[in-house]
């Protein structure tokens, strides 16, 4: 009689612990290795990449909507069309988030990195130019959403945020004289975004010097428009208009006619 040996189904969440400790055991042991190894020599400037099917994805906590997507749908479908599987951690030294990306091969997996590598950065625009910065109805901010591909390009107005309802020791509120302009999407997206919008903020000044040389034309337009007026009616009138001239030699040629006939 064969003996039968029980095995008790692991689940997903004690599979996932398993995988992680011995992934910090092996990098333990890769690192001890590599200390013996490279003892009084300069370590190589680049991480060592212990296993190319697998892969570790910093992501801003502002970003991790963006991540998952609606309902799930955007990281299912990651997963689905890459055939890897993602799992989010939480970063002990800062308030992002890691995502650990693994595969069957690592082609698959560096594009799976490449489509949840998402960013966010955060420009700061003076108050006075933020209307010029966003454009008629926010068509700049459009346009460059559509140009990029960035899912956020906002406007923010500091002094909402600095207030709130709070005030400074001299009991006047708090006010910032800077907006910001908030932008989030994939990271070659959002440096596109970055670019664009620096640009164009740039372009302020020699805005200004365009539209205030338009301005002077127009006066000088407008002031010499006047003074043609003004001469034209000052002007004397030595004789009868030429509409009277024109009635007076119909009449003289009618009352000729008359006279000869």
């Amino acid at each position: 009689m064969s003996a039968f040996i029980w095995h008790e189904k692991e689940s997903r969440r004690t599979a996932h612990q398993r995988r992680k400790q011995e992934r910090e055991v092996k990098a333990q042991q890769t690192q001890a290795f590599l200390s013996n190894v490279t003892s009084g020599v300069e370590p190589p400037p680049f991480d060592l990449v212990l296993d190319q099917n697998e892969r570790r994805l910093q992501v801003p906590a502002g970003c991790m909507g963006l991540v998952i997507g609606k309902k799930g749908e955007h990281l299912k479908s990651v997963e689905k069309d890459f055939k890897v599987t993602v799992h989010i951690e939480k970063d002990d030294t800062s308030s992002d988030n890691i995502l650990l990306i693994s595969g069957a091969s690592p082609a698959e997996v560096a594009a799976a990195v490449k489509a949840l590598d998402f960013d966010m950065r955060t420009l700061e625009v003076p108050k006075e130019i933020a209307g010029w910065v966003c454009g008629k109805a926010g068509r700049h901010l459009k346009l460059v959403r559509e140009m990029t591909g960035v899912a956020v390009l906002s406007m923010k107005d500091m002094d909402k945020e600095l207030q709130d309802g709070r005030e400074d020791q001299s009991g006047l509120s708090s006010v910032s004289s800077r907006c910001s302009l908030e932008i989030k999407g994939l990271r070659e997206s959002v440096e596109a975004a970055a670019m664009c919008m620096e640009a164009h903020m740039s372009y302020h000044s020699v805005f200004q010097e365009m539209e205030q040389v338009e301005k002077d034309l127009d006066q000088r337009i407008a002031d010499a428009k006047g003074r043609l007026s003004r001469r034209a009616v000052a002007a004397p009138h030595s004789g009868p208009g030429p509409e009277t001239s024109s009635f007076h030699y119909f009449h003289f040629l009618f009352v000729s006619s008359a006279v000869l006939g």
